[in-house]
């Protein structure tokens, strides 16, 4: 309806534009000029109401345009969102691995290989600050199945470890000479150990190797050399590594 009104106040300015014309024009002439100014402007509104129904009656089309600019935010959002993984495992991959074993200065243990807790807050937070900053691995010393489902049970319970240490990377070894041996399979950056014997033992082939000896244990036997530190709490440790 809006549109019918349209083309009648249309058609009533172009007759009130034209009307000097017609009154100066004589008979034939103007019935002539009449003739091809109406053509001229019916075949404009028809193009122009062609294109408008075209337009409007195709939604087929706008339908697929529609699709294709979608299609192509998706394609974005998709390849920004990729971008972004690849940049976060690039993250990942470049930090230095950190193997660590949860001796005495980190775990205390009980009668019963099913008591087991941490040493202490401080402990906890080294821990902490570790896996920050490093690909940490740990592995610990146990007897039974039982101790190992206890040791595993109080590092996933630590709020402060949560979503920073991977439970796929806490290893379990029955003798010291299992956890040289796991290490010399990861070949870490830094090996941070309770054992004088094993950090001796990786001297070698470890860049950067940590004895952690607690005040209440003799230092006897543990050598400070270029690749070989000793500390007295696992803080003092992480402090240097990172």
């Amino acid at each position: 309806m809006a549109q019918w009104v349209r083309w009648r106040m249309l058609w009533a300015n172009v007759k009130q534009w034209t009307q000097p014309f017609w009154d100066v024009a004589s008979g034939s002439q103007a019935a002539l000029w009449r003739r091809l100014i109406t053509s001229a402007i019916i075949l404009c509104v028809a193009g122009y109401v062609f294109a408008w129904l075209r337009r409007t009656l195709s939604p087929g089309r706008a339908g697929a345009e529609q699709r294709r600019r979608a299609a192509g935010t998706s394609q974005s959002s998709s390849s920004q969102s990729s971008t972004s993984r690849v940049q976060s495992s690039r993250r990942t991959r470049s930090r230095q691995k950190l193997f660590l074993t949860l001796g005495e200065a980190i775990i205390k243990r009980g009668v019963s290989p099913s008591k087991v807790e941490f040493q202490s807050d401080d402990a906890v937070a080294a821990l902490a600050a570790l896996c920050r900053g490093f690909d940490v691995y740990t592995v610990a010393t146990v007897s039974s199945d039982e101790e190992e489902a206890a040791v595993r049970e109080q590092l996933g319970n630590a709020p402060v470890l949560q979503g920073i240490l991977s439970a796929k990377k806490c290893l379990f070894c029955s003798t010291a000479n299992g956890r040289a041996a796991m290490a010399r399979q990861l070949m870490p950056e830094w090996f941070i150990d309770e054992d004088a014997a094993v950090a001796n033992l990786l001297e070698r082939h470890i860049k950067n190797t940590a004895v952690v000896v607690p005040p209440s244990r003799t230092k006897l036997g543990v050598q400070a050399s270029a690749n070989v530190r000793v500390f007295q709490s696992l803080a003092e440790a992480a402090a240097a590594a990172l």
